[in-house]
């Protein structure tokens, strides 16, 4: 069972014909790894962070808002995973400075009070904010299943799920799309993104929760929560096409806590593969970066997206370099 922990704040998502290798450090039990690096170096990189913020390594997460901050990079998040041994990993996925375009967050006008339909909804969540929890497995979320890995879910979930089902009809649809695409409170659109999961089978659903991993809060949290937990339930075709824009950020290095889970929902839906290619081309050196790398969580859902969209597995990195660089 793969077991992770991100930092709690997430800064902020190349083309080139050939991925730099990802680059890599260690520190103890800790191996740290960056993703991304197009001009950069590792150490040019650990010696910047240690310039701003003298006792902060690569395996601090602290070390990412330097990256943002004072470094100018476009985005940078810390990620610690394990798989339950002696060895930690540190990813530390990055966008460099030259590539800011293709970070593209959302922005909000306003945030809006909390929406009244869905009084029941919060009543819940702010009685035990950890009944969220047990829904992320999507046999809890949608399955019905009261237990899960060997524990039973708990009442506070059971009860949130209940909730959260009787909430169906074409103005809570509405109202989740409304608050997804235009509100600022982190908590109307964690909530939105929580009653869309009773319309799994309308494409837009997927479109919306895409859409609302650009951002960098509660609500994207909750999104990304949703949208995985959908695509593993009952996968099936998608038509991404009206998300292109979306996809293309995300792709790109928009939000870098989701970037393997996009990978894995845009295989997973059947993403048009010509489709796919033009996203796999958003930026290429970090899409290269976790199909090479050394940690045992990011190369998979790198390799099951690229396989998707080019038919078969053609191995080697060289190979897919070749490919993506080529028309």
């Amino acid at each position: 069972m793969r077991l992770f922990r991100c930092s709690a704040i997430a800064l902020a998502i190349s083309l080139a014909p050939c991925a730099l290798a990802a680059q890599d450090a260690r520190k103890g039990a800790t191996i740290v790894e960056i993703l991304g690096l197009r001009s950069w170096t590792r150490q040019m990189v650990e010696d910047s962070v240690a310039k701003y913020q003298p006792g902060i390594s690569l395996a601090d997460h602290a070390c990412a808002v330097i990256l943002r901050d004072s470094l100018g990079f476009a985005d940078a998040a810390s990620i610690t995973m394990s798989m339950g041994g002696d060895t930690t990993w540190s990813v530390l996925p990055v966008v460099e400075p030259a590539l800011k375009d293709r970070v593209r967050f959302r922005t909000f006008a306003s945030e809006r009070p909390k929406v009244a339909a869905w009084a029941d909804i919060f009543a819940v969540l702010e009685r035990d904010p950890s009944s969220m929890n047990d829904l992320q497995h999507p046999e809890v979320l949608f399955g019905g299943a009261n237990s899960v890995l060997g524990h039973a879910v708990s009442p506070s979930a059971l009860e949130l799920r209940r909730t959260i089902r009787r909430h169906n009809s074409a103005r809570d649809w509405a109202l989740a799309r409304n608050a997804l695409r235009n509100d600022g409170s982190p908590r109307n659109r964690a909530v939105a993104a929580l009653v869309l999961s009773n319309f799994p089978r309308r494409d837009a659903t997927y479109h919306l929760l895409a859409d609302g991993l650009r951002v960098t809060d509660q609500g994207a949290m909750a999104a990304r929560m949703v949208l995985s937990a959908m695509s593993r339930h009952a996968p099936r075709r998608v038509d991404w096409g009206p998300a292109e824009d979306a996809l293309a950020a995300l792709v790109g290095g928009t939000n870098l806590f989701v970037y393997t889970e996009v990978l894995d929902v845009l295989a997973a839906t059947q993403v048009d593969p010509a489709l796919g290619r033009r996203l796999a081309r958003a930026n290429t050196v970090l899409l290269m970066d976790h199909l090479t790398a050394r940690n045992p969580f990011t190369p998979e859902p790198a390799r099951r997206f690229l396989v998707h969209i080019r038919g078969q597995d053609l191995g080697q990195p060289a190979a897919w370099n070749a490919w993506l660089s080529g028309d």
